[in-house]
Parts: structure tokens; sequence; C-alpha cells
């Protein structure tokens, strides 16, 4: 891309730009997956450390908060 820039010729930039913009949306899911899959790997030691009541009540707000459902 900068090559593209300095010689002024920027149909060169364009297979960097298309490839980029391709990968925008992939890399935007694992992103959010790897935050759900850290979430979801301290849950069990959260749970550990509350009582049974107060353990199944932060589960169904951190699946709630992690998947959008509301909590049943």
């Amino acid at each position: 891309m900068i090559a593209a820039l300095v010689s002024q010729q920027f149909l060169w930039s364009a297979p960097s730009m298309i490839t980029t913009g391709l990968l925008h949306y992939p890399m935007q899911q694992i992103k959010e997956l790897r935050q759900k899959n850290i979430a979801l790997a301290t849950a069990p030691l959260l749970i550990a450390t509350l009582p049974t009541d107060q353990a199944a009540a932060e589960m169904g707000r951190l699946l709630s908060s992690l998947y959008g459902a509301s909590p049943k």
C-alpha cells in the first residue's frame, strides 16, 4: 500500500485493500468468540466461591450478557 502511494499508482493498492476488507468481519467474529471463551472459562472459579442460589443467578446473568437472552 505504501509503494502504491509513493508511486502514485493506486491500482496496486486495490488487492491489499480488498483483502483487508474481506478479513474485517471474520476477525471481529474471532475477537467476540475469544471474549466469550474467556468469560466462560472464568465462570467455574467464580461460581465455586458463591452459595448455590447466588451461583445460579450469576450464571444466568453471565449467559444473558454473553448471548443476549433473557434469564428465565
